[in-house]
């Protein structure tokens, strides 16, 4: 993406300004500086060599002045949703949902030390990299990553920083690690624990591959922090393949019905909500969607379906937008996703709805196969018939191809998925 032809279009007379450590732009008056980190200096902005020159030439005294004037509450960031559902969405992070909550992951849960080396492939503007970074900062510890995750530079690159950690977090990251023929796991016996994101029998088949690492599993969205919860190191296999911890000290949880609003027990399943000093300061600009979000009493709905254990561990069950509506009955995607990723062949399952003239809607599953494996549509719908009711059974399976998941930075669109069955269907109708 040519982002310097974007900036240049959106802020006139950036590429004039006569000093660009003082831009002076009308439509950006707070604006002091566009930084370019690369081999290249646009004109308008400053780069790198000069903007470490600004940094060292700054005088102690006026550093330690700026920072008395910043309380933990006062915004960080403008952190911007994944789009997994729907266009991105401005979220002011606050100091304290930043640093409480990294300082809190890395020392309690990934238990980081001045030795450990944390590879972390994930980009930089999201929480999943900037929350590690900051924690491998209060650790002492190595913060590594790549520009561009590709499986054999991944693997290189894990085992010539001889990494202690993997924080690989998604399926489609780390399946592809895993299924690179570079892959050798006797070389990576130093790697004492990996963190993954995935369906419960996903993790279980993760356990399998990698037995002599401890892993971890976890929740959280852009809003709450980016994480609110972990599992711990010493959890035996069945709890974090199946929750994904209790939340920090500091963070409450809370289950509610979808339709109610009304708190739930233990094991039922719900609406997620959740509130504590790990909270977003709500969408930038949207006081629409800020009143359907927040109660009168700070809880935050996530618009995720999950449930508590009698422990007060989280199990994610998935998106409140991901329910179908098969004919008046409510199915979870991610039940049958997670059923489709025990088949030998599938790599990656997502399930989306898609329109139907008797059920209103129905399950379509897009599935990515492993290397080497072979199925066919009918073989995958055989294959789920009798493990789930008929009704949640994929009425399509379309395969596809590692590279051809639509993606945000991190995870898989699903409403673009929607998009191309629709598409599809239309140029198939006509």
């Amino acid at each position: 993406t040519d982002y310097v032809e974007i900036l240049d279009s959106c802020l006139p007379g950036l590429s004039a300004a006569s000093d660009p450590t003082a831009l002076g732009l009308d439509l950006a008056p707070k604006l002091k500086s566009v930084v370019m980190l690369g081999n290249s200096s646009p004109a308008g902005m400053v780069d790198r060599d000069r903007f470490e020159a600004l940094a060292g030439s700054a005088a102690d005294e006026d550093v330690h002045r700026l920072r008395s004037r910043i309380a933990i509450r006062d915004i960080a960031m403008m952190m911007y949703t994944s789009g997994t559902t729907a266009d991105p969405k401005g979220c002011p992070t606050t100091h304290e949902a930043l640093v409480r909550t990294a300082v809190t992951g890395c020392r309690n849960c990934f238990e980081l030390t001045t030795e450990d080396r944390f590879w972390d492939p994930l980009p930089l503007f999201h929480m999943s990299a900037i929350l590690p970074l900051i924690g491998c900062i209060d650790a002492g510890s190595t913060y590594i990553t790549l520009t561009h995750v590709e499986p054999g530079a991944a693997i290189r690159q894990l085992r010539d920083e001889a990494c202690t950690f993997s924080f690989s977090t998604f399926p489609t990251v780390t399946n592809a690690i895993l299924d690179h023929p570079d892959w050798d796991a006797k070389e990576f016996t130093r790697i004492r624990a990996w963190n993954n994101v995935s369906s419960p029998d996903g993790l279980r088949e993760l356990h399998k591959r990698l037995p002599d690492s401890r892993h971890l599993n976890a929740y959280g969205c852009t809003e709450i922090g980016g994480v609110a919860c972990f599992t711990r190191p010493d959890d035996p296999p069945e709890t974090w393949a199946t929750t994904s911890g209790r939340p920090f000290d500091g963070i409450e949880i809370e289950i509610r019905d979808i339709e109610t609003g009304q708190p739930l027990g233990n094991g039922e399943r719900g609406s997620i909500w959740s509130r504590g000093y790990n909270l977003f300061e709500g969408y930038y600009k949207d006081e629409v969607k800020n009143a359907e979000s927040f109660d009168d009493d700070g809880w935050f709905c996530t618009g995720d379906i999950g449930a508590l254990d009698p422990e007060g561990r989280v199990s994610y069950m998935g998106r409140v937008k991901d329910m179908l509506k098969v004919g008046g009955e409510n199915v979870a995607a991610v039940e049958i996703e997670s059923l489709l990723q025990t088949h030998p062949s599938v790599s990656i399952a997502q399930v989306i709805a898609v329109p139907d003239a008797k059920y209103v809607e129905v399950p379509a599953a897009y599935v990515e196969l492993r290397p080497d494996c072979e199925a066919t549509e009918k073989e995958v719908i055989d294959y789920c018939d009798g493990k789930i009711a008929s009704f949640k059974i994929p009425r399509y399976v379309r395969f596809i191809s590692a590279d051809e998941w639509p993606m945000s930075a991190t995870k898989i669109q699903k409403f673009r998925l929607q998009d191309r069955f629709a598409e599809e269907q239309h140029t198939g109708s006509e």
